[in-house]
């Protein structure tokens, strides 16, 4: 058998230890519906060594190689967001919504954050974010910038 090199742990473990020294045991048989309520339990209770995971169904403290990153962007690359997808973004996003008025031609530009706010109006996302918070607007450079409440 032919196994694929990787940098995992086990994978080195294999090589270092050999095979024969590990052991693959089924703990427990159980209804599938309890499947990972008892996974969990044994994570909790045995001292292992080699699962990165610990909260069974979750990824929580996985990380990514470089590039499995990589291969992801590729496949999301040209792929658009659907409109339902990108409320649920935005509903969920901590950024900040500002209205921008042009104090000489009363214009008004909406921006999703202060960072493309301040790509906008060429200032320090730091000073308006502290401008915003101290007195809900900022006023210089020819603008006047308040929060949008969402």
């Amino acid at each position: 058998m032919e196994v694929k090199k990787n940098n995992s742990l086990i994978y080195r473990a294999l090589l270092k230890y050999g095979y024969s020294s590990f052991r693959l045991d089924i703990l427990e048989y159980c209804d599938i519906k309890f499947v990972i309520k008892r996974e969990q339990f044994y994570l909790d209770s045995l001292d292992l060594k080699y699962n990165t995971l610990k909260v069974t169904g979750s990824l929580l403290g996985f990380k990514h190689s470089i590039l499995s990153k990589e291969k992801i962007r590729i496949a999301k690359l040209g792929k658009p967001h659907s409109e339902m997808t990108k409320l649920k973004l935005s509903e969920n996003s901590i950024a900040i919504a500002l209205s921008v008025k042009n104090i000489i031609t009363g214009e008004i530009c909406l921006f999703p954050s202060i960072r493309r706010t301040v790509c906008f109006i060429n200032i320090n996302n730091t000073y308006l974010a502290k401008c915003l918070k101290k007195n809900n607007f900022y006023k210089g450079r020819g603008y006047y910038i308040t929060k949008i409440n969402k």
